[in-house]
């Protein structure tokens, strides 16, 4: 079984379940690790992720990927993940960003703005009450704006 077909196994069994899988990452090594970051609409505690492990241990032929042992580790994406993919940013429609650009959007380089709309190649998000349409691949980082004044 190659990464690819470990992922697509994995990312179906959370379907089936009502998780989403974010992110699979495989650090391979004297003791490799498969990660497996999960989402779910109503959040993911300790719970989820014990229950989400248990299913991959479970349920998904894990020896023709790693014939000796291995670490599974299950995880929300934390708010201080960079949002990359099209999932991401389905997820954090309507939600308040922190961008970074490698070039200037209107005098712009970093802005705090709620996405409101994307497609393969732009973002579009609301500045105050200006709106832009950024292209991605000029984007550095982008994060959930957390607001630590609210908290």
């Amino acid at each position: 079984m190659n990464k690819k077909e470990l992922e697509l196994e994995i990312e179906n069994l959370l379907l089936e379940n009502g998780y989403e899988l974010v992110e699979l990452n495989v650090k391979n090594g004297q003791n490799p690790i498969l990660e497996v970051y999960i989402y779910k609409e109503d959040g993911i505690g300790i719970d989820e992720c014990k229950f989400v492990s248990d299913l991959i241990d479970n349920n998904i032929d894990t020896d023709s990927y790693f014939p000796n042992n291995y670490n599974l580790e299950v995880a929300s994406p934390g708010l201080d993940r960079n949002l990359k993919t099209d999932g991401d940013l389905r997820r954090n429609l309507n939600k308040t960003l922190e961008i970074k650009l490698y070039q200037k959007v209107n005098d712009k380089k970093d802005l705090v703005a709620d996405l409101i709309d994307f497609n393969e190649t732009t973002i579009k998000v609301k500045n105050n009450d200006e709106i832009l349409e950024i292209n991605r691949d000029i984007i550095a980082t982008m994060k959930q704006y957390i607001d630590f004044g609210r908290i």
